[in-house]
């Protein structure tokens, strides 16, 4: 599993990792942000489980998300391109 200290080193993004409906660890997200990635972690889990990215905006925040195995990386997203947040995604997969 990724952590989000690695994320953020292969990124240059903060993130939150979540797993089993929780808030597992998170890097360089403010406080408020957190909060914000906690009221939308039951949406993660009721998502077909063949989804594997996608991006989610709430009123004060964008995010990008991404599925790897059982667990999603949540991270600040500045638009709703998917393009970008595949090409995390790949970043990711080729081992970060």
């Amino acid at each position: 599993m990724f952590d989000a200290k690695k994320f953020h080193f292969t990124t240059g993004k903060g993130s939150c990792i979540v797993k089993n409906n929780k808030v597992l660890e998170f890097y360089l997200l403010s406080e408020e942000e957190v909060s914000e990635v906690e009221k939308i972690v039951p949406l993660l889990f009721e998502l077909p489980s063949s989804t594997e990215i996608g991006y989610v905006e709430t009123e004060k925040f964008k995010f990008g998300i991404i599925k790897f195995q059982d667990y999603f990386v949540v991270f600040p997203a500045k638009t709703e391109n998917i393009a970008e947040i595949m090409r995390i995604r790949s970043v990711m997969q080729n081992g970060g």
